[in-house]
């Protein structure tokens, strides 16, 4: 779906799917703000302040106090959120109706540890930082414990202290089969474009195991996904270079996995250099196939992990559908090339701009359509190179003038002096 942008007059409400504490606010202003920046921070302070007014009786409150009381216009606002979804810090939801509602739910930071061992946010923060300020940073949390060979340990234990009555089998009963959902501290997921959907559908076409794919498995593919800009066929082809054992004592070894993952990302960065994966065409094909294959509303629903299609969206397809000499296939390509480039959303102008250049182009199928783009990523980032050139000679151009300008001034007071 279209995010659409917020306006003065919109609503919101502030819940939290986790418990925060006051360390919560240390992690946060020591640990994330130096990567999402003070007015981002200040946004989810302020989210954090309106979900403790209104979280015995949830209240509905106004954008527009919001920014007076931030001091910020609706674009700022904007760019604040969106580097605090990126972080998991909250999620946005809204409801659409003549007065679009806002739905902002927090989730709390990652804990010292996680944080640094995170190859996302502990990468980012290593880069942000100079190497002293780093390790500053880092020893604020680092704990110093002393040794204690020459101590015994004499605690007591559960059983020591307490009793518990098991003739009470009520109780006991109660809480076993109580399902209440308790708050409890809860991290929010980073979002990447990895469509866990879609890879499983190409294991189930290559007749892998699924029971390969564990959670801890999953997590791990979402984060090497986002942090080297992996695709699913990318990761599949990973995924094979990684496995040791022999039919159901087959397994991944993770360690493996990460250090494939970073071989494959540094043998696509050295230019023209032949990736070590031999599969690696094979596996672009095998995309371009499936997506020639897949109907455009079944592969937008592989991609947002089979949750149903906003009715802009679907509107959006059919419109595409509806243009002659643009297949199934190319439209796929689209749409996936889209939500890469605007995090997961469909701006209906900028899909049907797109969709216009691929007709006049001639684009008949998945393949070509990859092709296109992969062109045109290409040009950009030269054009892009060309124009950072060319911004960097002004600059220098500018710092030589300002140089001579304070060179002449010098030269003109120290004349004054001598002739005073």
């Amino acid at each position: 779906m279209e995010l659409k942008k917020v306006v003065v007059y919109n609503d919101y409400v502030v819940t939290s799917a986790s418990i925060l504490s006051d360390y919560d606010r240390k992690i946060l202003t020591l640990l994330y703000q130096p990567l999402c920046g003070y007015g981002a921070l200040s946004l989810y302070l302020t989210l954090w302040c309106k979900y403790e007014i209104s979280k015995n009786a949830l209240r509905t409150f106004n954008h527009k106090d919001l920014f007076a009381n931030m001091d910020c216009n609706v674009s700022e606002f904007e760019i604040f959120r969106n580097k605090l979804e990126g972080l998991g810090l909250i999620k946005t939801f809204i409801k659409e109706d003549e007065r679009p509602l806002y739905y902002y739910e927090l989730y709390s930071p990652l804990g010292p540890k996680e944080f640094f061992k995170h190859e996302l946010l502990g990468t980012l923060l290593k880069q942000k930082l100079d190497e002293d300020e780093y390790k500053e940073l880092k020893s604020l949390f680092v704990i110093n414990k002393e040794k204690k060979n020459d101590y015994y340990d004499v605690s007591h234990n559960f059983n020591e202290v307490y009793n518990i009555d098991l003739s009470d089998t009520t109780s006991l009963k109660t809480i076993i089969e109580d399902d209440s959902e308790i708050l409890q501290r809860k991290n929010g997921k980073i979002n990447g474009n990895f469509s866990l959907q879609i890879f499983l559908m190409i294991l189930k076409e290559n007749k892998i195991r699924k029971s390969l794919i564990t959670n801890n498995f999953v997590e791990l593919m979402e984060t090497m996904a986002s942090l080297y800009k992996l695709d699913e066929y990318e990761m599949y082809n990973i995924l094979l270079n990684s496995l040791e054992g022999v039919g159901t004592h087959e397994k991944v070894n993770y360690d493996l996995f990460k250090q494939k993952c970073y071989e494959y990302s540094k043998s696509i960065k050295s230019n023209n250099k032949k990736i070590s994966f031999d599969n690696k065409k094979a596996g672009i094909n095998k995309k371009a196939e499936m997506l020639q294959e897949l109907e455009p509303l079944q592969f937008l629903k592989l991609k947002l992990g089979n949750t149903e299609i906003n009715k802009s969206d679907i509107k959006l397809v059919e419109d595409l559908l509806s243009m002659s000499n643009l297949n199934p296939g190319v439209i796929n390509v689209l749409l996936d090339y889209v939500m890469l480039k605007k995090q997961n959303t469909l701006p209906y102008n900028y899909v049907m701009k797109i969709a216009s250049s691929l007709l006049k182009e001639d684009i008949r199928t998945a393949t070509e359509a990859m092709e296109y783009f992969s062109k045109f990523k290409r040009n950009y980032s030269s054009v892009k190179k060309e124009e950072e050139s060319l911004k960097e000679e002004d600059n220098i151009d500018e710092a030589l003038e300002l140089e001579k300008l304070k060179k002449a001034r010098k030269e003109r007071k120290n004349n004054a002096a001598v002739e005073v």
